[in-house]
This record gives structure tokens, sequence and C-alpha cells, in this order.
């Protein structure tokens, strides 16, 4: 017993720690898994943390959208409506400690030692101004979003053009709702004013499409078959909410962010190296 609280709060002690050239030759999912391995005490406790964090937001959404499921399409837009302005508080609340999270989580996909509590409450201070304002501007262009929404409901006939519209609107505002994945993980990691966040956090939206939809969609494989367990299985809706309230966000937030890690390895630190060089000559 001493062993295994031993290691979930320490990790492994006899796992030795990468070096930049072990991780060099390593391949990504190999050092994904080395690294998940020694870790998954810590996201256990940061699982922990995000989920009371989280608590304002769940009770919302269970509020909302359990009587949502039992009325009809045109009246479930108005519920998405009122859901979506009580989420600005929601997501306010969860804002600073979120920043300070994601520090920790982006220091493990590199294999960088912390101090779990020390660098929680620091970053978690040191970013708060910057994840508030995010957040509330993130939050409030959703409300406004879905604000819009709402409004196609009554001009969807007007012209068959429209719809057309409608779908190239949607594809939109699902990019921007995608796009907290790079913003999150870039506050914690680049001295970067706040219009420099949201602009890059798009940029990369768009220009890396290919981990905008595949590391959410990666995170969200254990929600998929554990709710379809849970139809073919009573037990299964308990393990489906077990399971995110000791392990399931942190491990979607080790996902995605060993993702958007790699993109900014790619494109940022490429950058940032280079203008060194050239500074030093």
């Amino acid at each position: 017993m001493n062993n295994f609280l031993n290691r979930l709060v320490y990790g492994r002690s006899n796992k030795p720690d990468y070096t930049r050239e072990a991780m060099a030759k390593e391949s990504r999912q190999k050092q994904f898994f080395d690294i998940l391995s020694v870790k998954y005490g810590h996201l256990i406790i940061l699982n922990l943390i995000l989920v009371f964090f989280m608590l304002p937001l769940i009770f919302w959404t269970w509020m909302n959208f359990s009587p949502a499921l039992e009325i009809s399409a045109a009246e479930r837009a108005g519920y998405n409506l009122v859901y979506s302005f009580g989420l600005i508080p929601c997501l306010l609340f969860m804002a600073a400690p979120l920043a300070g999270i994601c520090y920790i989580i982006k220091n493990f996909t590199q294999d960088k030692h912390v101090w779990l509590w020390k660098d929680f409450f620091a970053n978690t201070k040191s970013n708060a101004k910057q994840a508030l304002l995010y957040m509330l501007f993130y939050s409030v262009v959703l409300a406004i979003g879905q604000v819009v929404l709402y409004s196609y409901n009554f001009i969807i006939d007007a012209s068959p053009v429209v719809p057309i519209l409608r779908g190239i609107y949607i594809a939109i505002y699902i990019l921007f709702i995608l796009s907290a994945i790079y913003a999150f993980p870039m506050m914690v990691t680049y001295d970067l004013k706040l219009k420099d966040i949201i602009k890059n956090s798009l940029l990369f939206t768009i220009g890396a499409l290919g981990t905008t939809f595949l590391a959410p969609l990666l995170a969200l494989i254990p929600f998929i078959l554990l709710s379809v367990l849970s139809v073919f299985w009573g037990y299964g809706a308990i393990i489906l909410g077990l399971f995110y309230l000791i392990f399931g966000f942190g491990l979607a937030l080790y996902i995605i962010i060993s993702f958007t890690t790699a993109v900014f390895e790619k494109h940022m630190n490429k950058k940032s190296e280079e203008d060194e060089e050239a500074a030093a000559k």
C-alpha cells in the first residue's frame, strides 16, 4: 500500500529521466506512454483538482441538458442559448486553475521536473489575469455564437443560400471552439500578450488542422467507448463517471497537450532558436 501511495505522489523512482538527446532519439509514441506510466499518479491528483473547479460547469450542464433530452430540436436551441450564457461564470471559475494544470502537464510532456503543488499555485497565480481575460473573451464569443445559431432557426427558409451560410458558420464556430486547445498551453509556455495568444491559437487551429481534430478525437476515445459500454451494461455509466472523476480529464489534457507541444516545438520553438542565432551573429 505504501509503495502504491509513493508511486501515486512521486511516480516511479527507478525510471530515469529523459535527456534531451534521448528524447530526440525516442519516438513520440514511446515517450508518451513511458511518461504516462510514470506520471499517472500526478495526473490523478490534477484531475481531482480540475473536477473541483469544474463542479459549477458540471452542475450547470446537468441542470440544462437533463430536461433538454425530452424536448424538440427547436426548443433545445433555446436551451442551448440559455446554457451558453450560464457557461460564462462557470468557465471563468475554472480558468486560472486550468492554466496552472496545463503548465504542469506541459512539463510532463517534455519530461521536465515539477513540484506539483508549488508549481500549480505559482502558475495559477502568475497566469490568472491572462487566463481570466482569455476565458471571458472565449465564453462571450461562444454565447454570441449561440445567439447567431439560434437566429438561423427563424430565417432557415428565407433563401436556399441560408443553409449553406449556416453550414459555413458552424464550421467556423467549431474551429473557434477547438482553438482553446492551443491557447492555454501557449499561455503557460510563452510570454505573449493576450491578443497574440488569441491570434496564434486561431492560426494554429487552421494551420495544424490535423492536430486540431486528431488530438480532441483521441482524447474522447475513452468517453466514446465507455458511453457505448453504458448502453449495453447498466454499470457502464457508473464506470464512465468514476473514470472522469478520478482520471479522465487529466488524461484528456495530457493527450491534447502532447500534440500541441509537438506543434509548438515544430513552429514556435524553431522560430525562437533561429531568432537567437540571428541575434548572436
